[in-house]
């Protein structure tokens, strides 16, 4: 079967993604967009349909190379199918054909740097492009999964006293909060990880673009003293994805009940609208046993980093050295 790489308008893409599935709302065009970026968009045809693509924006950097840049609270990027009801003899060698045609149209002079989930795109074309390969995990809620039972007596203790707390009237949830509420907190509470939250302006304007599409949630919880919990969820067609989480100093010892009734309801409120809940992982010790102690199923997703020409290849190298030191620096933070 002929294989075609063309480039697509963004709404062209958006509308194939929704009409033929495949991929996240991540990969969309208008998720790029909403965060100041101009993607472009490298799409395989096949007899008139557009059975593969990739979403992404690149930027001149070190060397005159090209790197992609993934936009802010971004877990998942890269090639993703979006062939579903397509009929193959061979399905998975067309795949591998696809994604090896979006890789080779890339362009020299290119570095990659994505994260993708084994559905969505086939690994085998990176690793003979030469990628080099960084694992990450994740955890989802299914619908219909015993979260509670397979959560932690911590967080079932947290969960139950935050629960007493709502009833009594100590605690209020809202789950539509004013953004002017919540960025503070989640960016205090990244300043206090040694993180770096996006700025003020550029959230306002991505998330008036994520309440557009009724995509996306911010959740908050506060007391008589003022808000203690808040986070932002957003969601497509098959998840709901927690994106960042926050508590305030001044919560004392409500935060970590107020922490755990804001994840609570929201696991509960992807559940009731048939979603499943996706934690998005971390490698990060201490945040990984937190999100694993919620119960949910725990999830593969890999790193690639790789080049189309040998500079390219050199650089990813280099980076991803740099990403396997910073990993192994935060956990001997941690350890200490």
């Amino acid at each position: 079967m002929a294989l075609e790489v063309v480039q697509l308008e963004h709404e062209e893409w958006d509308r194939a993604l929704q009409a033929r599935g495949g991929g996240a709302l991540f990969h969309s065009a208008w998720w790029y967009r909403a965060w100041g970026l101009d993607p472009q968009v490298l799409a395989v045809r096949s007899a008139g349909h557009c059975v593969a693509g990739w979403c992404r924006a690149s930027e001149r950097r070190w060397m005159g190379l090209c790197f992609n840049r993934r936009p802010p609270l971004t877990p998942v990027d890269g090639p993703v199918f979006c062939d579903a009801g397509l009929r193959h003899r061979d399905a998975q060698g067309f795949r591998h054909q696809a994604l090896g045609a979006l890789l080779k149209a890339a362009g020299k002079g290119q570095t990659n740097d994505v994260i993708v989930r084994l559905p969505d795109a086939d690994v085998l074309p990176f690793i003979w492009s030469g990628y080099r390969c960084l694992p990450r995990i994740t955890y989802t809620v299914p619908v219909g999964h015993d979260w509670r039972g397979a959560s932690s007596a911590h967080h079932r203790r947290n969960l139950k006293r935050g629960e007493r707390l709502l009833a009594a009237g100590d605690l209020e949830l809202q789950p539509d909060a004013d953004p002017c509420a919540v960025w503070p907190l989640l960016r205090e509470t990244a300043r206090r990880g040694g993180f770096v939250f996006p700025e003020e302006d550029r959230c306002a304007s991505w998330w008036r673009a994520v309440v557009e599409r009724g995509a996306g949630r911010l959740h908050l919880i506060h007391s008589s003293s003022g808000p203690i919990a808040a986070a932002v969820t957003v969601r497509d067609e098959t998840r709901v994805y927690y994106l960042a989480g926050g508590t305030s100093r001044s919560g004392g010892n409500l935060a970590s009940a107020a922490s755990a009734l804001l994840m609570g309801s929201m696991i509960d409120g992807a559940a009731a609208a048939g979603l499943s809940f996706d934690f998005e992982g971390s490698l990060l010790p201490g945040v990984e046993r937190y999100l694993r102690g919620w119960g949910g199923v725990q999830e593969h997703l890999l790193r690639f980093v790789g080049g189309n020409d040998l500079r390219g290849r050199i650089c990813a190298a280099l980076v991803a050295k740099l990403l396997r030191r910073r990993a192994t620096v935060c956990v001997a933070q941690e350890a200490r």
